[in-house]
């Protein structure tokens, strides 16, 4: 309940800034709180499942509908790994997407690794992404993933775009959880398919270059510069302690000569709206 509780509240203080800069994300922020405020004593749809084959790991997904004509709406996702948990809420008034709230957090296997926070809330209006704030921050071992204290930063519109995050994308995850889960509530593989296997698209692919760092987002991506300068970025699906190791000490890292090997695949990413093509990281060297 704290957790929530924290969450709820460094919602609530984004919202009242943002509502002073325009009217539309005014309009957005007073109708998140009303949701927020009200959503606890709506008829609730939950399905929740234990991945056991993947580590006993939990997936949750819930629905919140005004009772009167579901005029408003909120769903939440809620998945655990085992490098951390992300955590999605979307807000809806008449069936269009208006607000999301994305908190994801992953923690290195590493002795004493501290856990990375990243924070991004979306206002939508007339189908558009039209402001964006994001944060992000290091908690302690054993210490809840809090960072109420860091600030918000306003974040390009157009960079979140081709990542990907734009209202297509979440309106989609939002209206397939509102119509779908009410619907599958004895249905339990409905509501949450398993994975798909991944799919080959390309040939598999060797780089040279030079290392720059590791991303870490949802996902884990390996950033480089090619034999030409040109920026290469590769999905890690699978990790491990190595790759943990190189995240948690990128900068002591970053400029040394890499050989890597990759292959273009489709994969089922939720984040980005279900199956995506990716160039996936097979393997790496570095190069003396």
């Amino acid at each position: 309940m704290k957790t929530l509780t924290i969450l709820f509240t460094c919602c609530t203080i984004a919202a009242s800034v943002c509502s002073q800069e325009n009217p539309a994300v005014k309009a957005i922020a007073s109708t998140y709180s009303q949701i927020e405020k009200e959503h606890e004593s709506w008829p609730h749809f939950t399905l929740s499942k234990t991945d056991e084959e993947g580590g006993g790991y939990v997936m949750e997904r819930h629905v919140w509908t005004s009772p009167e004509d579901g005029t408003l709406a909120k769903a939440k996702i809620f998945d655990a790994s085992e490098h951390g948990v992300t955590i999605t809420e979307y807000y809806l008034k008449e069936g269009k997407l208006i607000f999301v709230f994305k908190k994801t957090t992953n923690t290195p296997f590493l002795p004493d690794a501290k856990t990375s926070v990243v924070e991004q809330r979306l206002y939508f209006t007339q189908e558009m992404l039209i402001h964006a704030l994001g944060k992000s921050g290091k908690v302690a071992p054993d210490k809840p993933a809090d960072i109420s204290s860091a600030k918000n930063q306003v974040l390009p519109l157009d960079k979140l775009d081709d990542e990907g995050i734009n209202y297509a994308t979440y309106q989609k995850q939002a209206s397939t959880l509102v119509t779908l889960l009410p619907q599958v509530m004895d249905d339990v593989s409905l509501a949450m398919e398993p994975e798909a296997a991944a799919e080959p698209v390309g040939e598999v692919q060797t780089s040279v270059g030079t290392f720059l760092g590791i991303e870490i987002g949802d996902y884990y991506h390996w950033n480089m510069k090619d034999a030409k300068g040109e920026d290469q970025s590769f999905f890690i699906w699978n990790g491990g302690e190595e790759i943990d190791k190189i995240a948690e000490a990128s900068d002591k890292h970053a400029g040394k000569k890499c050989r890597v090997t990759w292959q273009k695949m489709k994969r089922n990413i939720p984040e980005n709206g279900g199956e995506t093509e990716i160039d996936e990281l097979i393997k790496y060297e570095w190069i003396k």
